[in-house]
């Protein structure tokens, strides 16, 4: 009898509460779609501008260079947004001849079966000539080098594993000036050396950050050193996360977080003029913390 009981009381319960039982579990899937409960949300996130680099004497003077702010590898409140179209960042940077390397955060949405690419190049856009970090559609490439090479148009291209859309990936492309070799990293890992001739020959002028058409992007981070870095280097920036802070002080030449603003944070005063860039707090979903 009391079993009986039980079961209908239970029937009537269910009956009387079941809808709005069904309603709450729909609304907790819609906030966990996008992105609302997510863990990153209740996360400490770096303010805009909590870490630098400080330069006692002087921007483009590596003596003494340290840290300043709060560097502990938070992750950052905002990334940029580019829109594929008519999103850039531009600015003034100098040109060099020895070993470069670029590394930065990119997560790219899907698209159509076009290319979409991440560029970072200095020197003369209009002859080609530069360093670019590039993402080739369909995501067959997330790194290459660009530039003059006896004379002509190179790429250099590496086949990363194919990526995902809406996930984060650390992207690494370093010229190895030494060895005469283009080394390509995926979150830290190294997936191709190409042996490259010819001489690269960027030209003093100006920087640029974008993606090309046809998608939209997310950027963040995106660090310049005149060295190769080393395979545990960047391992170790990998594993610092999206929010990490350069290494080989003495060697970082722009910084640009993409936390809210375009300055550089490297002390070199390589700030850059945005076109249609925007900044997004609801980046995380896609990241995860090495």
């Amino acid at each position: 009898m009391l079993r009986k009981l039980f079961a209908q009381s239970a029937m009537e319960y269910l009956m009387t509460y079941g809808w709005a039982i069904l309603i709450m579990v729909v609304v907790l899937a819609g906030l966990l779609q996008m992105g609302v409960l997510n863990s990153y949300t209740f996360t400490p996130k770096a303010q805009t501008g909590s870490c630098s680099i400080y330069r006692p004497y002087g921007a483009h003077n590596s003596n003494l260079a340290v840290k300043k702010g709060v560097c502990t590898n938070e992750i950052p409140q905002y990334v940029a947004y580019f829109n594929g179209a008519t999103s850039s960042l531009t600015g003034n940077f100098a040109s060099t001849t020895g070993p470069v390397t670029i590394n930065m955060w990119i997560s790219e949405s899907s698209g159509p079966t076009n290319y979409n690419q991440y560029y970072l190049v200095w020197g003369n856009m209009n002859t080609h000539s530069g360093f670019t970090l590039r993402d080739s559609w369909p995501r067959t490439a997330f790194a290459c080098i660009s530039s003059i090479t006896n004379t002509a148009w190179g790429q250099f291209f590496a086949g990363y594993p194919q990526g995902k859309p809406n996930v984060w990936y650390m992207a690494t492309a370093e010229y190895d000036t030494n060895a005469q070799t283009i080394n390509l990293y995926l979150n830290g890992v190294l997936q191709s050396t190409t042996p490259i001739t010819g001489t690269f020959s960027p030209l003093a002028g100006v920087f640029t950050i974008h993606n090309s058409t046809y998608a939209v992007d997310l950027i963040s981070n995106v660090q310049f050193y005149n060295t190769t870095l080393s395979a545990n280097d960047i391992k170790n920036l990998y594993y610092e996360g999206i929010g990490g802070a350069p290494i080989q002080l003495n060697h970082i030449v722009g910084w640009w977080p993409l936390n809210n603003d375009v300055n550089d944070y490297s002390g070199n005063n390589y700030a850059g003029t945005p076109s249609n860039v925007i900044f997004t707090s609801t980046w995380t979903n896609g990241y995860t913390i090495p």
